[in-house]
């Protein structure tokens, strides 16, 4: 690590981490880890639901923590067939009047999974409607269905924005997505070289639509590929972003920090 991210004071925010399994991971206490963020500046850590069983767990850990937000939100990956969306509808709309539930998600789209795409979208909808409705930010899961999505981005405007996480796809579809109110998340991916769309994307792309993220424990950077990844890898994330747009890393850090602030309203660690 450079001394530029060891020095630099500027707030850092990962807006994506799924912290209660880099725990199960790691097998280490949620203080432990949360100090070796803080040893970097990392001061604001956005954990995204994956089911209403793993809510309860996030939820602890941000009333117990005031470094911790979250999001509720039914992943596609841990679709139930037997879902009631009505339920769903019910059950995410009672944790948005949490005060650290400051954003739907994580819920979209992924054609890698057996779990019909119809019911899919069907649940997305109902995330959508909740966006709509709470005027709340969203967090998009994208993998193979940007199509999909744009469509029923478009049948659904977005109130409050959101952000399309784990961003890897060419400069043109990040210009459709910008265009309904999204920021990208960006994360290890431009840390590869061979992640070519993705950095020119990057290259291309104002500052101003981009936020940080880890995805924690998934998506190591390169060179601590088959690793447990980790809040603190987010500096090496805004070092490689930095590179690639040439510009100072304060400058990155300080402008992706003030994105996901206003996104997430998050107005009390203004910067």
């Amino acid at each position: 690590m450079s001394s530029a991210l060891t020095h630099s004071n500027t707030l850092i925010i990962d807006s994506h981490c799924h912290f209660d399994l880099v725990i199960q991971a790691l097998k280490e206490l949620p203080e432990t880890l949360l100090k070796k963020a803080q040893s970097h500046n990392i001061n604001i850590i956005i954990v995204p639901g994956l089911d209403p069983n793993q809510w309860k767990t996030v939820i602890a850990l941000a009333e117990k923590h005031n470094e911790i937000y979250f999001a509720a939100g039914l992943h596609p990956w841990w679709i139930d067939k037997q879902v009631n969306l009505k339920d769903l509808r019910v059950q995410i709309s009672t944790q948005l009047n949490h005060p650290k539930c400051i954003a739907i998600g994580e819920c979209g789209l992924d054609a890698f999974i057996d779990t019909d795409m119809a019911l899919q979208e069907r649940i997305l909808e109902v995330h959508l409607d909740l966006a709509q409705q709470f005027k709340k930010p969203i967090i998009l899961h994208s993998r193979k269905t940007d199509h999909l999505l744009q469509r029923l981005l478009k049948n659904h405007p977005l109130k409050a924005g959101g952000v399309l996480h784990a961003f890897s796809g060419h400069p043109d579809i990040a210009l459709q997505f910008i265009k309904q109110g999204l920021h990208l998340g960006i994360g290890g991916t431009i840390t590869y070289p061979r992640a070519r769309k993705t950095i020119q994307a990057c290259e291309k792309i104002d500052l101003k639509h981009l936020i940080l993220e880890t995805d924690a424990p998934d998506m190591p950077i390169k060179g601590f590929q088959g690793q447990t990844n980790t809040p603190e890898q987010i500096v090496h994330v805004a070092q490689a972003l930095a590179d690639i747009k040439q510009v100072p890393l304060d400058e990155v850090i300080t402008k992706t920090t003030q994105n996901a602030l206003c996104l997430f309203n998050l107005k009390d660690h203004m910067i």
